[in-house]
């Protein structure tokens, strides 16, 4: 549904991310990335303050992605937050567990380790898996 997207931002839509099934995507513009299910519906947007540089999906569908300063994540439903500082700009080409495989502008590829406790809770909440929650809190 082309209509729900800001025709400036799909103008400049630089790329497209999907999680492994293909089930959601991440339309990654300037400033703006719209989540989208396979059907190409706005599921969320999120509107950043800086240019955002990548993007990849995680195994739980938690969308990791990076802006000039800050390694980020979002929920399907929305929530969001930072995950850890950059001290430059970097690019995520994969993401897995608690790590995630980047490369820099000078083509060094590297390991970069972040805590991923916030998010998993923030999902546990969303799917309402008391269970999860209750092993996260203790």
């Amino acid at each position: 549904m082309v209509n729900q997207f800001e025709y400036t931002d799909i103008h400049r839509l630089k790329h497209i991310v999907w999680n492994n099934r293909f089930t959601y995507g991440a339309l990654l513009c300037k400033k703006t990335i719209y989540i989208v299910n396979k059907s190409f519906n706005v599921i969320g947007t999120i509107q950043e303050k800086f240019n955002v540089t990548s993007a990849a999906w995680n195994i739980d569908d938690v969308l990791l992605y990076t802006t000039q300063n800050h390694l980020k994540y979002s929920l399907l439903n929305g929530d969001f937050g930072i995950l850890q500082c950059l001290e430059s700009p970097i690019y995520l080409i994969q993401v897995k567990d608690n790590q995630a495989i980047t490369i820099d502008r000078d083509a060094k590829i590297e390991t970069l380790t972040f805590r991923k406790e916030d998010y998993l809770f923030k999902l546990a909440l969303f799917l309402k898996d008391i269970k999860r929650v209750k092993t996260l809190i203790t």
